[in-house]
């Protein structure tokens, strides 16, 4: 098995994620640094990340949780400020990873899990997995500014596009993206100039928060994980 696979399947974090701690050089395998993306584990080694020993995990874990504003997606131990995975870290004592992220002002749905493969079809824009997000403005939402990002927007060689939206008011709108960028909403109305009141992730493919409270979390169902890990045989 490829190392940065491994590293998935032990739940500490997404494969891509996992490739970036190798190139850092912060995995060892038999005490040795392998920064080799290609390199294979076999069952005899011992392989550390940051000095501390990992395993694969047997039971895999999937939770829906709904992140308040002002906390971390990010579990880097140099940062104080609280944290997403604080809200079911003592009850849950495996490691799990979250799946994406939502920046530090913006809250609603979003997942956990040990499971790199649901991590990667979940997130990567070519399984083209649905996220809606609830935008609260300080200014009109323009139906022009809308379609203009549903033709999609150039930002810095990147392009940027909607995939479609509901108005609700005139400040108040769903949008709805299947491979979003880095803070893509909050770029796209900077850039239009309307300043953001609030961001709030209400789907994720077909699970929403539904009644699930602000700092709250749950299992998803075995018809949930199913459905998104059928994608993967598309």
């Amino acid at each position: 098995m490829r190392l940065h696979v491994y590293l998935a399947r032990c739940g500490i974090a997404s494969r891509r994620t996992c490739e970036d701690l190798i190139r850092a050089g912060r995995v060892h395998i038999n005490d040795r640094i392998i920064t080799e993306m290609g390199y294979k584990v076999n069952e005899h080694d011992v392989i550390a990340v940051d000095g501390k020993p990992v395993e694969l995990e047997s039971k895999k874990i999937y939770l829906a949780l709904n992140k308040p504003v002002c906390f971390l997606c990010d579990n880097s131990a140099g940062d104080t400020r609280p944290k997403a995975s604080d809200i079911f870290s003592k009850t849950i004592k495996m490691r799990l990873f979250h799946v994406g992220r939502l920046d530090y002002m913006s809250n609603g749905l979003i997942f956990y899990t040990n499971d790199g493969v649901f991590a990667k079809i979940v997130s990567h824009p070519s399984y083209r997995v649905e996220k809606e997000y609830l935008v609260t403005a300080y200014m009109q939402i323009t139906k022009q500014m809308l379609e203009d990002y549903c033709r999609g927007v150039n930002l810095k060689g990147q392009l940027l596009r909607l995939k479609k939206y509901i108005i609700i008011s005139r400040k108040r709108a769903y949008l709805v993206l299947s491979q979003g960028k880095n803070r893509e909403i909050r770029r796209i109305f900077a850039y239009y100039g309307v300043k953001i009141r609030s961001i709030k992730r209400q789907r994720i493919g077909i699970v929403s928060l539904s009644a699930m409270k602000e700092g709250s979390y749950r299992h998803l169902k075995h018809s949930e994980v199913q459905w998104f890990l059928a994608k993967k045989e598309k």
